[in-house]
């Protein structure tokens, strides 16, 4: 059956071997966080190029003039931006298998395995605003339960709800997560470079926090998360 690339869909599926091919055809040799470490380390053959082409060809995901091959928007754009940005973040969730990879630059590009083949990525673009919105949604879910069992009340580490980790550069210049401890509040750890610090949780305040680091592309190096106000 022909499929035709649907430019309104809410999201984009890409198998880690078509990312790899779009990528390397915009000249990059590189990404950051996205691929599993066997991916990553396999170089594609010929025929499986050629194979991940026809079948990109096949569902409109790129099209040929017989002699190049150009990407469909706006999948073009979103392979642009995941192969720019210098500014990467890693989004976990406590109930989730693997970590949304995100990119940003004028807006945020995600990237998240699909649960049941985790070879297939779910390729999305927010705004900035639509981001920190869509994520920060999670916790109006019940992520943090309060839940208090005998092994958690023996555990010796508070139960990590959330994390964000960020990177400039390749290298990790934040991690910001929300654990609780059995009966007590939830609390934001923020970790950097130059230290660390731990406040009440609320909503707008890690908002805020991933709003300062992330979004605005800001490292600890720059400025301290206080001095911001």
């Amino acid at each position: 059956m022909r499929m035709r690339l649907d430019r309104n869909a809410d999201a984009y599926l890409l198998t880690e071997r078509e990312l790899k091919v779009l990528l390397a055809g915009q000249n990059n040799d590189f990404v950051f966080g996205l691929l599993s470490d066997k991916a990553a380390e396999c170089s594609e053959t010929k025929a499986d190029v050629y194979t991940a082409l026809a079948d990109m060809v096949r569902m409109e995901k790129i099209s040929t003039d017989g002699e190049s091959f150009r990407i469909a928007e706006p999948i073009a754009s979103c392979v642009r931006q995941i192969g720019a940005a210098e500014t990467v973040g890693l989004l976990s969730f406590c109930d989730e298998d693997y970590p949304t990879c995100c990119y940003v630059l004028d807006d945020v590009v995600t990237c998240r395995r699909v649960r049941y083949q985790p070879e297939i990525l779910r390729v999305k673009k927010y705004s900035k605003r639509e981001f920190n919105d869509v994520w920060l949604a999670r916790f109006d879910d019940g992520l943090i339960t309060g839940d208090v069992t005998e092994e958690a009340l023996w555990a010796e580490a508070p139960a990590e709800y959330f994390s964000f980790s960020v990177y400039r550069s390749r290298e990790l210049t934040v991690r910001i997560s929300v654990s609780a401890a059995p009966l007590s509040s939830p609390e934001i750890v923020v970790l950097r470079r130059d230290g660390g610090d731990r406040s009440a949780f609320s909503k707008e305040a890690l908002s805020n926090l991933i709003d300062y680091y992330f979004i605005n592309g800001l490292s600890s190096g720059e400025r301290s998360y206080a001095d911001h106000g």
